[in-house]
């Protein structure tokens, strides 16, 4: 997986085309406002149906394969704590029909009982592939807290 990404960051940087925060594609920012209404909201259901059957999501050392796996482990989540998260897109790189974006995120997670209201900081990289229908689907997602 860390392989992967690391080639496929290496292909994107050195043959696509990478757009600054202030020229991110339309559907990017779309598909990246809609991910994090879903995350907010807590709807796994709508976070995994973003995902292509195969994607992989790679957080805090935990690797989940397929979209199954993805929703079980945001619904996981979200049976246990709220997020409210604010993020940047500070970049895009595609080529031909791969996508790369990456980004910052500032979120706030409340449990749903008890205290513990804490606020992190993280970053985001999170690669598409634009399907036959048109539709830009996450083949790989990946994200960590920075200190």
């Amino acid at each position: 997986m860390v392989r992967y990404l690391a080639v496929l960051s290496v292909m994107l940087a050195s043959a696509g085309t990478t757009a600054s925060a202030q020229t991110v594609p339309d559907w990017a920012r779309e598909r990246t406002t809609a991910w994090y209404n879903a995350f907010n909201s807590g709807n796994a259901t709508e976070l995994a149906n973003m995902h292509a059957p195969d994607a992989v999501l790679l957080v805090g050392g935990i690797t989940m394969q397929g979209k199954d796996a993805i929703q079980r482990f945001h619904a996981g989540q979200f049976e246990q704590v709220r997020f409210d998260c604010a993020w940047t897109i500070q970049g895009v790189s595609v080529v031909h029909r791969l996508a790369a974006i990456w980004g910052t995120d500032s979120c706030t997670e409340t449990p749903k009982t008890g205290p513990g209201t804490r606020t992190f900081n993280g970053r985001f990289m999170t690669m598409y592939q634009l399907q036959a229908d048109g539709m830009w689907m996450i083949i790989r997602d990946t994200g960590e807290v920075v200190p």
